[in-house]
């Protein structure tokens, strides 16, 4: 990435991953609206470990409704089933 081509609000710029910290945050934050867990405590944690994001591969959290699932019963012993879960993005 140029410099030419960040965001101009751009505090933090890791040129091998072309990753814009604040590029990163203002891409969460313009999502919150767009997801709950229905749930304020851990919508609020979420949140807030988005907009703590300091380096391209810290880990971030992100909620994902469960129609975006395929899940199937694989097996199932001793009345414990066992998932085969795929996100489907």
């Amino acid at each position: 990435m140029s410099q030419s081509s960040q965001s101009s609000q751009s505090s933090v710029i890791n040129n091998e991953y072309e990753w814009c910290k604040q590029c990163q945050i203002n891409f969460l934050t313009e999502n919150f609206t767009k997801w709950t867990s229905e749930n304020e405590i851990i919508d609020d944690f979420i949140q807030e470990t988005q907009l703590n994001v300091d380096e391209y591969d810290n880990v971030l959290f992100e909620w994902i409704l469960y129609n975006q699932f395929n899940v199937k019963e694989i097996s199932k012993s001793d009345s414990t089933p066992v998932y085969s879960v795929i996100w489907e993005k």
